[in-house]
């Protein structure tokens, strides 16, 4: 279950903790809980900052659902206009017409994208089909119980249907099916582009993974993550298949993490674990405290012992309705407890992790006005927890944020991607300082920049000293001189083509190295046949019939730069095999 499917809030009139600094190891004066655990009180302002006035609806929970599908809108999940026609035919406290009004929404949308597609408009499809996801999704979100015969055939249309999006996505997003103790775990895998360049990897287990896509998805891919959506044990549709859920949560992300380990794209020493709501918390929380080629994790909250839990999510989040009458939440409160194991109270005792366990760097992500017990929770891990990367984050309504930032899904990422770039991408002192946010003087790389995008290269190879050394291929003899370093960049066998600007997909630099990845593309020249005599590469055919052919490859420089400024060693990589590929 994501984060924003369980607004997990102290009872009104209670006080809300106020900080929304990063903490790390947080102690009793950091993080603005006092030593008992209850929240410092908030200003006597007579108005409670973390009560959110009702957006369309007087329920809170059906409100609280609407601002989930309005949130999705930022990832093209939702259009706000149809978002409102559909709220139009609700009736306030009817579940049927709740059901009635998404339905009606997603059939709609679904033909659509089927007429889109036919017309080979792959675009519209492509937005329309997850659109169609989302509404047929809120028919499951409260409108009908685990248990109604409708859930599960409303569930496998929603799956279709993402799939659909999957494969009109660019690259494809990957529908997998991992191997888990005799039978499969569904999942889909997400990359930033279909270069096959090893990556780090977040994974996502606590919901249907269709719904998961909104969480993490999108700005992972954004930040050059890949992005495993899985549906563990007692997800989406495993507990009608005989996958409940498990208290012991890393057995399945072990299998996870071994399926991962076998892809070529997948970086397996940067495997990292986020976790949504109070299940999604504790599924993370007790994975990496026994499976530890997680590199970092992310709970949202951290919950490390269910059992006090529990009971406030069944009071105060998804309650049964008092007088017998279904109501989204006593619908969504079925739905909940299956994913997360809450339909068994010895299963629920056994829900505990000892958090002296975890070795990997850990961030905790609270709201001000969570229960005390979560934040407790969150103040007792971050202590036990050695690694010294670990911290706690306590989001405030000052932060733009009511409900575990699903109305800010922004900040969400902002905290948990640049913690995560922050503890997996950087090593010792070697931290990387990204270019293009650089405010002094600029460094020799970005004066190579401007003059290769001016196609001034005689000033480009000003930079070089005369003992540069340019690796076109780690096989292969190494060239040396000024020239030999911007050879395939000017005039060498597969010259760049001047009249198409350098397409920089990856820039970063310290003081004293760095490096950069551009997309090499041009035509062949006539230089290849006397290139193909000195070389081992294998090309796609007899060299001198490929001159003049297009051609398009990712090329790679790592460089140094010496003590007055100039870069004195230049290594490039070339993907010959994409490289032959792609000459047409």
């Amino acid at each position: 279950m994501s984060s924003t499917d369980s607004p997990l809030t102290r009872p009104p009139g209670t006080r809300e903790t106020k900080g929304n600094e990063m903490i790390p190891q947080p102690n009793a004066d950091q993080d603005h809980v006092n030593c008992a655990g209850n929240p410092a009180p908030a200003e006597q302002n007579g108005e409670q900052p973390s009560a959110r006035k009702p957006l369309y609806f007087q329920d809170p929970f059906t409100d609280f659902a609407f601002l989930v599908t309005l949130s999705k809108h930022a990832f093209e999940g939702s259009e706000i206009g149809e978002c409102y026609s559909a709220a139009a035919q609700i009736r306030e406290g009817d579940v049927q017409s709740w059901r009635d009004a998404w339905s009606s929404l997603a059939e709609k949308v679904e033909a659509l994208a089927r007429s889109a597609e036919g017309k080979g408009h792959r675009v519209s499809a492509r937005q329309s089909y997850l659109r169609a996801v989302t509404y047929y999704r809120n028919v499951l979100m409260g409108g009908l119980r685990a248990s109604d015969p409708g859930y599960r055939a409303t569930f496998e249309k929603s799956r279709v249907l993402f799939k659909r999006f999957a494969a009109l996505s660019d690259p494809p997003i990957e529908f997998v099916e991992i191997p888990y103790e005799g039978t499969v775990l569904p999942a889909y895998f997400l990359r930033p582009d279909a270069s096959g360049k090893k990556r780090p990897t977040v994974i996502i287990g606590d919901n249907a993974s269709e719904e998961l896509y909104y969480w993490i998805g999108p700005p992972a891919l954004e930040r050059g993550y890949n992005t495993l959506l899985v549906d563990l044990p007692g997800a989406g549709l495993n507990s009608f298949n005989g996958l409940p859920f498990r208290f012991d949560t890393e057995v399945p992300v072990k299998a996870v993490i071994d399926y991962l380990c076998a892809r070529s794209e997948v970086d397996p020493s940067r495997i990292a674990v986020y976790g949504g709501g109070e299940g999604g918390g504790y599924i993370v929380t007790r994975a990496a405290a026994h499976e530890h080629r997680i590199a970092a994790c992310v709970a949202d909250p951290l919950v490390f012992d269910m059992e006090p839990i529990a009971p406030l999510i069944f009071k105060h989040v998804v309650p049964d309705s008092d007088s017998g009458k279904e109501t989204l939440a006593s619908n969504a409160g079925t739905v909940i407890r299956m994913i997360w194991g809450l339909t068994d109270p010895e299963t629920i005792k056994k829900m505990k992790v000892d958090t002296h366990g975890i070795t990997c760097p850990t961030l905790a992500l609270n709201d001000s006005h969570d229960y005390p017990e979560l934040l407790q929770q969150a103040r007792t891990a971050a202590a036990a927890i050695a690694n010294k990367n670990t911290a706690v984050r306590v989001f405030t309504p000052e932060d733009g944020s009511n409900y575990r930032q699903v109305d800010n899904f922004g900040l969400k990422h902002r905290t948990m991607f640049d913690w995560l770039d922050e503890v997996l991408n950087v090593s010792g002192d070697a931290r990387l300082e990204r270019e293009k946010n650089r405010s002094d003087s600029p460094t020799p790389l970005r004066v190579l920049f401007d003059a290769a995008l001016k196609h001034d290269f005689d000033a480009a190879m000003e930079l070089f000293a005369e003992d540069c050394v340019a690796v076109l291929e780690p096989d292969m003899d190494t060239g040396r001189g000024k020239k030999a370093c911007l050879g395939l960049l000017t005039r060498g066998a597969l010259a760049f083509d001047r009249s198409m600007p350098l397409d920089i997909v990856f820039d970063a630099a310290t003081p004293t190295w760095g490096v950069f990845e551009f997309i090499n593309q041009g035509t062949v020249a006539p230089g290849i046949v006397d290139f193909a005599a000195q070389s081992t590469w294998k090309f796609p055919a007899e060299p001198s019939t490929l001159v003049g052919r297009k051609y398009r490859v990712p090329v790679c420089m790592v460089y140094q730069i010496d003590a007055n400024g100039h870069i004195a060693s230049l290594h490039e990589y070339t993907d010959v095999a994409s490289l032959m590929k792609s000459i047409e």
